[in-house]
């Protein structure tokens, strides 16, 4: 068994070399170190911030489970940043798949074409119910920074 590290003091490396043996605490302390970068990534690309705690945490979990895989091509940082991108561009992908499902029951419910006049745009009535979704998006956002 390796010798005890000061884990405040320890280098990343030093503290992924511990981790992949099984110390809890040298990973307890890369998390300690990166959590707010990772953090702010997620949020950066989810602009939600349950969705970016929850995606986060999940990376947190997937970087312990996959910590062998770790092999030290990249800064523990860089790998902890590419796993939380992918996690968020995967519910990004979903989320746009949901959208567009809705999208089109939408449709079939309303009887398909009548989704859009004459000249196959989008209704005004849609537009402006769309427009007033989103304001009450940006009334939210705004309310929650006051």
């Amino acid at each position: 068994m390796p010798p005890p590290i000061d884990h405040k003091a320890a280098l990343d490396v030093q503290l992924v070399a511990a981790s992949q043996a099984g110390d809890m605490v040298a990973f307890e302390e890369l998390v300690a170190r990166h959590r707010d970068k990772i953090y702010a990534r997620a949020f950066s690309m989810m602009r939600n911030e349950e969705e970016a705690i929850d995606l986060s945490q999940e990376a947190w979990v997937k970087a312990w489970q996959r910590l062998k895989q770790f092999q030290g091509d990249s800064s523990f940082a860089t790998w902890m940043t590419r796993i939380v991108i992918n996690l968020c561009l995967d519910q990004l992908r979903r989320q746009k798949r949901t959208r567009a499902e809705s999208i089109e029951q939408l449709d079939e419910e309303l009887g398909g074409d009548e989704l859009f006049d004459r000249d196959g745009d989008v209704p005004a009535i849609l537009r402006a119910a769309a427009l007033g979704v989103a304001v009450a998006e940006s009334e939210k956002r705004t309310a929650k920074l006051n």
